[in-house]
């Protein structure tokens, strides 16, 4: 390093990329939670018995959950 001052910046730097990380994938479980309270509601709302089933589905760099509810 040229000097303590870039040091202590880049380390900086490095700790708030690496919390923003974590924030960002804390906030994408808050919203699939979100997503799956939300449609068994609608699916409450909607009446009948609510017969739901979650199904795993393998995606491209990763996977998905989808919610199904048979009419």
């Amino acid at each position: 390093w040229d000097g303590d001052a870039s040091r202590k910046g880049y380390r900086q730097l490095r700790n708030s990329s690496a919390s923003a990380g974590r924030q960002a994938l804390f906030m994408t479980g808050l919203v699939v939670v979100n997503h799956l309270f939300s449609a068994v509601h609608a699916a409450r709302v909607a009446g009948g018995e609510v017969q739901t089933y979650l199904v795993p589905v393998p995606e491209l760099g990763g996977a998905a959950l989808l919610l199904v509810r048979p009419f």
